[in-house]
């Protein structure tokens, strides 16, 4: 998956595999009804809902966004102090109000 930001991109692996005929381009899906194209589709449609999620996050916190900080919320890591830790939401809200 790829989070493009004022024209500064970042992918995200989504560790789901699909042959390229499968792929619908314009709609960024797989193509069919196969148990298959179901799950994968119903996994990247809860990635870019979590992205958003994030990206609604990040700005609700005045915080810059960018296709690395918005990754590392994704993944729940922060840049603290010049090396990268690893926390939860709460610790984010409590990074904040320091």
């Amino acid at each position: 998956m790829r989070l493009t930001i004022n024209n500064k991109r970042i992918e995200l692996a989504t560790h789901q595999y699909i042959s390229s005929n499968l792929w619908d381009t314009k709609g960024q899906f797989v193509r069919g009804k196969t148990e298959e194209a179901k799950t994968i589709n119903q996994h990247l449609t809860i990635m870019k809902s979590d992205l958003h999620r994030h990206y609604t996050f990040l700005l609700a916190l005045n915080k810059p966004i960018t296709p690395v900080t918005l990754k590392n919320a994704y993944f729940g890591k922060w840049i603290e102090k010049d090396r990268e830790k690893t926390n939860s939401h709460s610790d984010l809200l409590k990074w904040h109000f320091m």
